[in-house]
């Protein structure tokens, strides 16, 4: 069985998700963002839409799109901090709206139904090289800032005062789930 090329991705995609899934997993838990994973696969779709739209790369655009969706959780939690979860929903409304509207625009110059249900059977090697390259710089990320993302995740003023930069390590948290995220997204789309 793994004498084919495409169960060997497979067998390779996999093992990346289950390595980068539960380092990220973890703190996404105990900060209390499990819905964050489920707005920005929203967010991915809505990337995935424009990438269609302006006949750029989907996987690219969803990137993009993805990456500053998190950013702009992040930023405006940093403002909001007793409203994470409206945050979250807010975030994730404006993203499946720009994906509904768009794909029933009739605008698009492929069909995004292809893009919300696939295979991991069908990995390319391009699929392969962006979750390689993402699941370790993820995980790479996580090792040398464990204990500092652990500090923070548990109470940001007690890691502010000890002097670690929380802010900024709120930002690379927000890019891993990210990664995290548009990694799951990914994988479980044949086209994405």
């Amino acid at each position: 069985m793994f004498s084919y090329t495409f169960m060997q991705n497979a067998l390779i995609i996999s093992i990346c998700i289950a390595v980068l899934c539960p380092c990220i997993g973890l703190f996404l838990v105990l900060k209390r963002y499990s819905m964050i994973g489920d707005t920005l696969a929203h967010s991915s779709l809505a990337g995935v839409t424009l990438g269609l739209l302006f006949r750029e790369s989907p996987v690219l655009v969803s990137f993009v799109f993805t990456a500053f969706a998190g950013m702009m959780i992040e930023f405006l939690r940093q403002y909001f901090k007793k409203y994470t979860d409206l945050i979250l929903s807010v975030v994730l409304s404006v993203s499946v709206g720009i994906a509904i509207t768009l794909i029933s625009s009739g605008r698009l110059h492929a069909n995004a139904d292809a893009y919300l249900f696939g295979s991991m059977l069908t990995v390319s090697n391009e699929d392969m090289a962006i979750t390689g390259l993402l699941s370790l710089a993820a995980v790479l990320t996580v090792i040398l800032n464990y204990h500092q993302l652990l500090y923070i995740t548990y109470d940001e003023e007690a890691a502010r005062v000890a002097g670690a930069h929380v802010k900024v390590l709120n930002y690379v948290f927000a890019f891993l789930a990210v990664s995290y995220t548009h990694l799951r997204a990914h994988e479980t789309c044949a086209d994405l």
